[in-house]
C-alpha cells in the first residue's frame, strides 16, 4: 500500500444486528482477504467502476443485509437497502476535480432521486 491509499469512512451505520458502511480506498478486492470479511460478519456488495484504474469506493455491510444496487459509476456507487423495516437510500461519491465531471454526476444522483421514490442521502 502506498501512502495514497489510506482507508477513510466515509459513511458508517452500526448497531448490534446491521452494520453498514462505506470507504475510500485503493485496494482490489481479489487483496482482501475472504476469511477475515467472514470472520467479522462483512461483505463487500459493491465498489465503483472506474475502468482500468483501482476501484476506490468500497461498501460493504453485515451479510445478513441485502442492499440493492441502483447505479454504479466511477464517481458513485448508489444503492438503498432496508434497516429496520425502513428503507434508506443512499449514494457515496467521491467526485472528480473536473467541474463538468461533477455536473454529470450529480444530474445522474438527481435522475435516480426522481426514479426511486426512497429519500437519498448524499456522502
Amino acid at each position: 500500500m502506498t501512502g495514497r491509499s489510506a482507508n477513510r469512512p466515509l459513511f458508517s451505520l452500526q448497531n448490534p444486528k446491521q452494520l453498514l458502511k462505506c470507504m475510500v480506498t485503493y485496494l482490489y478486492v481479489s487483496h482482501l482477504s475472504q476469511r477475515w470479511l467472514h470472520n467479522l460478519n462483512l461483505k463487500v456488495f459493491a465498489v465503483n467502476s472506474r475502468n482500468n484504474l483501482t476501484p476506490n469506493l468500497w461498501c460493504l455491510c453485515a451479510s445478513n443485509l441485502s442492499p440493492i444496487i441502483l447505479s454504479i459509476d466511477d464517481q458513485q456507487v448508489s444503492f438503498q437497502v432496508d434497516l429496520g423495516g425502513k428503507t434508506f437510500g443512499i449514494s457515496v461519491v467521491y467526485a472528480s476535480t473536473c467541474y463538468i465531471k461533477r455536473r454529470q454526476i450529480w444530474h445522474a444522483i438527481s435522475s435516480l432521486q426522481t426514479q426511486h421514490h426512497v429519500g437519498t442521502k448524499c456522502v
